[in-house]
């Protein structure tokens, strides 16, 4: 069992944004994936309301994942506010929006 990720980018103000209604995907394998603009995120993202370590994808060896906020952006599950630095379970389905009124969303399903 794992997870996968897909990452898109809706319309945006900025006529300026590249691949507007591109979507990339990512498995995720048990351990940590950094999501963010920094060189050291796993995932990078480079746009200016998201942060250098924006939020942290934990995927447990029992097979359930988890997200923490680590940004001043925020991090949204299914539209709410996450607490920064707490993990909240993620659930197959659930999208997670970077940053406020960004264009980047992911969303994450698990695999049987």
């Amino acid at each position: 069992m794992g997870w996968k990720m897909a990452v898109a980018v809706s319309d945006y103000e900025n006529e300026e944004m590249l691949f507007l209604g591109q979507e990339w995907e990512y498995s995720l394998t048990t351990g940590e994936t950094s999501i963010g603009r920094g060189k050291e995120s796993a995932v990078k993202i480079c746009f200016l309301n998201i942060s250098r370590s924006h939020c942290i994808v934990t995927v447990h060896p029992d097979g359930r994942a988890t997200v923490r906020d680590c940004s001043k952006n925020g991090t949204f599950l299914n539209g709410r506010v996450l607490p920064q630095e707490e993990e909240s379970p993620l659930r197959s389905g659930d999208t997670l929006t970077l940053g406020n009124g960004g264009p980047f969303t992911l969303l994450f399903q698990r695999e049987e």
